[in-house]
């Protein structure tokens, strides 16, 4: 491939270069890690939408509407924060590995974990983000035709992925820390 973009010219080729200088998975990883994300975004367009039909109108048995629920409007505002930050960390630490590998340089082993770490916050973001929308929108939310009983359980299914397995976070840990690890397929055993 080396000789194939020498042959280029000095021109675009040192761009994609660059993307080569990544381990495979600071590329393959986020486009799986960013799934959750949009999940948990849709269900809390979804429960927006739920909020907006039924505002302050009393609803049957002991819940509360949204606009007389403190506890689901302060729910609300963390699970929406904490979507937006895991979606900016992994933009972060993206850019952290990017921004090595422009200089000419394979990103630390370090910044690899931190992109791993991300996905897996985004999980756990996403997945928080969808089971607010279900406690917010009630027995609607599993009913026959609900957008969100699908996304419970796309997140579900999105959380068996082996990208997202839990035996991964503290090698990931580890290695974000600074102590050389392997955290298979994120970072591999070879030496960089």
């Amino acid at each position: 491939l080396q000789a194939g973009y020498d042959r280029c010219g000095t021109g675009l080729h040192r761009a994609r270069d660059a993307l080569f200088r990544l381990r495979m998975f600071d590329l393959m990883g986020p486009p799986l890690g960013v799934v959750p994300l949009g999940i948990g975004r849709a269900a809390l367009d979804a429960a927006e939408a739920h909020i907006a039909a039924t505002g302050d109108q009393p609803q049957r048995g002991p819940k509360p509407p949204f606009g007389m629920d403190q506890l689901g409007q302060a729910s609300f505002a963390q699970v929406d924060s904490r979507l937006r930050m895991s979606k900016n960390y992994m933009l972060d630490t993206l850019d952290e590995a990017y921004q090595h590998a422009l200089r000419g340089d394979v990103p630390p082993r370090a910044v690899s974990a931190r992109i791993a770490i991300a996905m897996h916050d985004g999980l756990h973001a996403g997945t928080e983000a969808v089971n607010l929308a279900v406690q917010l929108i009630g027995t609607a939310a599993g009913r026959d035709g609900s957008p969100v009983d699908r996304m419970r359980r796309d997140i579900q299914a999105v959380a068996c992925h082996v990208l997202f397995s839990p035996a991964n976070l503290a090698p990931l840990g580890r290695q974000a820390a600074g102590m050389h690890t392997v955290a298979w397929p994120f970072l591999p055993p070879e030496a960089d």
